[in-house]
């Protein structure tokens, strides 16, 4: 190889060398602003900045109550009501027990038995926890009379109770009072099975 070759040679060499450190450096310096971006666009999960927690969240809607409409009341603290009933059986051959339970939904209250002996004329019973679940106030009894012997009948009687603004607090007048006429069993069991004429 002549000197000139060997000059050409190294001027190659040389050029190749001068080119390939720019070159490295500009790709590692590409590489470290591309994890930088790439680190910025984490969010840790707990931030209370990032997408997952909005500045502005929306508030979750109250759930639905119909206790909190205006003039709706929960059973719960719905005001119990004390109502009395007078019963006058008709047609009893001898003594029969009574049982008296809503006869709808629109009131509530416990189930009262009571007994009645065969001399006794009239049955009074005392309802002390009725709670009505209508507007109109209405109340309905069924009224079941027993006697041995005879299948039991049930018969229905209703009211409609005043509001307790109408009525004085305290005292006799302001307990409801229902009377109720009631054929026996064996009275409609004497008559075939139709109801009495009046």
């Amino acid at each position: 190889m002549d000197s000139r070759n060997l000059r050409a040679t190294r001027r190659g060499g040389g050029s190749g060398r001068s080119w390939g450190g720019p070159i490295v450096l500009f790709a590692t310096a590409l590489a470290a602003g591309a994890g930088i971006a790439s680190t910025r666009g984490l969010v840790r999960a707990d931030d209370p900045g990032s997408s997952r927690y909005p500045a502005d969240p929306v508030k979750t809607a109250p759930a639905h109550d119909d206790a909190a409409k205006p003039g709706a009341t929960s059973k719960s603290s719905a005001p119990k009501i004390k109502v009395e009933l007078e019963l006058v059986i008709a047609g009893r051959q001898g003594s029969c027990d009574v049982e008296v339970k809503p006869a709808h939904s629109g009131c509530s209250f416990r189930a009262v038995k009571k007994h009645v002996d065969r001399d006794q004329k009239t049955l009074r019973i005392v309802i002390d926890d009725l709670v009505l679940n209508n507007a109109d106030r209405d109340c309905a009894f069924a009224i079941t009379l027993k006697e041995a012997g005879k299948p039991e009948k049930t018969m229905k009687r209703g009211m409609r109770l005043d509001p307790p603004s109408t009525v004085a607090a305290d005292t006799p007048a302001s307990v409801p009072k229902l009377i109720c006429y009631l054929s026996s069993p064996s009275m409609t069991a004497r008559v075939g099975g139709q109801p009495p004429r009046k």
